[in-house]
């Protein structure tokens, strides 16, 4: 199984087994109602009895060229599954599992690099010089896992174009439906892979599904319970990767803080989205949730992040927007949880402390965000929550100011135009992004418009850079003269069903401890 991820211990990696191998039937503890346990337990009070039972036809050893039989890669299909991989030539598919090393594994640490790159030899070795019986070392698979890497790879260097990039699922002849039958498909990892891929495609409901099939089948196999581990007779190596894949170590890592955080926003997620009838018991639970996330905090590594393996060193840019993407989700959370105290945001506002420090935390929420954009690159992996945390909060300050203009205006409108700076900073980046997401920005300039004309022709603008001029801009009458809050009108249900949860749990979809349980 699991070319990226069990080194058989007979032999090296990628190594089939030759015909005269056998392959003794893995054993598993039976529970005392399985009807095999009834039956060996009378198997033995026969042999008690010096009597012989009858042998299982099934039971034994059975050889490795019957399942090579019954799932043969010969050479013409293994050469139409490598050829996108081949057309890009061996140095070029070594630079992007490179890549998938420093820039991806580090936040998503889903396959085995040392297997990885043992396949990537194989495929260029043997498939290139397509001799009788080369293919006894190399799996379908382990095709299919490199073309997967090398999309995402290609992805995050901004390759669309290339036909894995582009439509990695059409490439691919692994499926969900073909590998349910086989014994060894590595859904796991694969599913995992597919997932990550389609969230940097943009389709997050998609992505969201696949990463859901791969947990589920994680729990069928009971991968989340330590037993398993215990009873387990993989690899040792296979185990570790399994581990990893659940992120059940090593703490202090990113993977880890993170799902510790997505742990802390379930929980917070529910109190913000029960009905206001239920606030009232949410003192304590809010308190205790509060106490959780410090100790998540404190947690967090003062220094770089723990690496999951020696030789993994993500560039220097990649750590430090790690650190700032985790303290930007720790203040959003906070920021629920300050929501989560109230029965809802309308309820929030009416206590005049409560919503000045809400706006004051909604504010911070925009210059979080502004130091992890001027530390650096932001990993296209982090980009999705890095455009909705600032549309949260400028929802937030949109919200209260539009109840209390004269009152909290002033405190806003810097950070508001910082934030909307932000994304249409964002937007140039990134082209294909939600669409959804572009249309709340729009709305947003609209709101913000409208007090743009009741600015005093000497005061600096609203929007001054070229880029957003073509932007709508409130043709009506002139309002009176203030601040960017002054004079907007509480803003419709509209603004908020676009921005979707306000949660934002669902952008983190890619964070496993949310479908591990």
């Amino acid at each position: 199984m699991g070319r990226f991820g069990l080194v058989h211990p007979r032999g090296a990696y990628l190594q089939r087994r030759h015909c005269s191998d056998e392959l003794p039937r893995p054993s598993k503890p039976l529970s005392h109602t399985d009807f095999q346990y009834t039956l060996n337990l009378t198997q033995d009070a026969l042999r008690a009895r010096d009597l012989t039972p009858p042998q299982d036809s099934a039971s034994g050893h059975h050889s490795v060229v019957d399942d090579e039989s019954k799932y043969p890669d010969d050479l013409i299909t293994l050469l139409q599954a490598a050829r996108p991989v081949l057309e890009l030539g061996h140095e070029k598919v070594t630079q992007l599992f490179t890549i998938f090393k420093d820039e991806v594994y580090p936040i998503y640490p889903c396959v085995s690099l040392e297997l990885g790159y043992g396949a990537l030899d194989a495929i260029f070795s043997h498939l290139t010089h397509a001799a009788t019986g080369a293919t006894s070392k190399l799996d379908m698979i382990d095709i299919e896992l490199t073309k997967a890497v090398s999309a995402i790879a290609l992805l995050i260097r901004g390759d669309t174009q290339n036909p894995l990039a582009f439509d990695l699922e059409a490439q691919l002849a692994w499926s969900v439906d073909s590998c349910f039958d086989q014994e060894k498909p590595q859904v796991e990892v694969m599913a995992t892979l597919l997932s990550i891929y389609l969230d940097l495609k943009q389709r997050p409901v998609k992505a969201w599904r696949m990463s859901g099939v791969a947990a589920r089948l994680c729990l069928e196999l009971g991968l989340h319970r330590e037993k398993f581990f215990e009873v387990a007779k993989a690899h040792p190596q296979r185990i570790i990767d399994w581990k990893r894949l659940l992120a059940c170590e090593p703490q202090g890592s990113y993977l880890s803080t993170m799902i510790s955080l997505d742990s802390n926003l379930s929980e917070i997620w529910t109190l913000v989205n029960a009905p206001s009838s239920q606030s009232k018991n949410n003192a304590e639970r809010i308190e205790f949730l509060t106490f959780q996330l410090q100790k998540v905090v404190d947690r967090i590594p003062t220094e770089d992040f723990v690496s999951l393996e020696p030789i993994i060193m993500p560039p220097a840019w990649l750590q430090t927007g790690l650190k700032h993407f985790c303290h930007l989700r720790v203040h959003h959370i906070k920021i629920l949880t300050q929501i989560g105290a109230f029965g809802s945001l309308r309820d929030l506002i009416s206590h005049p402390a409560s919503a000045k420090s809400l706006l004051t935390a909604a504010a911070k929420s925009v210059d979080l965000h502004c130091k992890m954009a001027d530390a650096g690159e932001i990993s296209p992996l982090l980009l999705p929550t890095a455009v909705k945390l600032p549309l949260a909060s400028l929802s937030i300050m949109l919200f209260i100011v539009s109840h209390r203009p004269e009152e909290y205006g002033s405190m806003c409108s810097k950070p508001f135009q910082t934030a909307i700076n932000i994304l249409h900073n964002l937007q140039n980046c990134v082209k294909d992004l939600d669409r959804k997401i572009w249309s709340t920005l729009e709305l947003l300039e609209k709101i913000a418009g409208i007090s743009e004309a009741s600015q005093s022709k000497t005061s600096a603008p609203v929007f001054n850079r070229k880029e957003i001029t073509r932007n709508i801009v409130y043709q009506g009458e002139p309002l009176g003269e203030g601040t960017l809050f002054d004079e907007l009108p509480t803003p419709d249900s509209e603004l908020f069903s676009l921005l979707g949860d306000v949660g934002m749990a669902a952008t983190d979809m890619l964070h496993f401890d949310d479908i591990f349980g």
